[in-house]
């Protein structure tokens, strides 16, 4: 049995890119995922393909700026489980413009979901781990954060904010 096996996922941002990618390895390691994402159609093909294969996956429409959201899919994981082992906060998004020609809204909506999307679900999934004596967290975040990019005032903002964040929880 390697380390992974029926241990319970969720990937935020799970039903494409990097987050698929990440949903289909841990399914391959015999971990129990959960894909969190607002795209339904993909999220549920995803979980067809797995269940296909004979993993064990779980679909869920997930908006990370919802605690209510979030915490309605906590409840049915641990219910059908009982915990929760992992976290990846990956879901992201880019509303790039330069910062004269940036909105409120694009700005707002990015730091909602990069930023405030990984502090809710870590939050409220962080006190299910401690209970349970065991857990993982793993947030996703950029070189953008670190160096900057033009166009990406909002998107760099957020990804320095989760390096900060993870520094920070990582001394708890």
């Amino acid at each position: 049995m390697n380390s992974l096996e029926k241990k319970v996922v969720i990937v935020t941002g799970g039903a494409s890119g990097i987050g698929k990618a990440t949903v289909e390895a841990f399914a391959e390691y015999g971990s129990i995922v959960n894909i969190w994402d607002l795209n339904e159609e993909r999220g549920k093909e995803l979980e067809q393909q797995l269940l296909n294969n004979g993993y064990i996956a779980h679909f869920y429409k997930v908006n990370t700026t919802d605690s209510n959201e979030i915490k309605s899919a906590v409840d049915s994981i641990t219910e059908k489980y009982g915990k929760i082992d992992v976290l990846i906060n990956n879901a992201g998004i880019t509303k790039d413009a330069s910062l004269l020609k940036m909105t409120d809204d694009q700005w707002d909506q990015v730091i909602d979901v990069n930023l405030k999307g990984v502090f809710n679900c870590t939050k409220i999934i962080a006190p299910i781990m401690v209970a349970n004596g065991f857990g993982r967290i793993i947030n996703a975040s950029s070189v953008v954060g670190l160096y900057g990019n033009f166009g990406q005032t909002n998107y760099a903002a957020t990804k320095a904010g989760v390096i900060a964040m993870t520094k920070t929880w990582a001394k708890n």
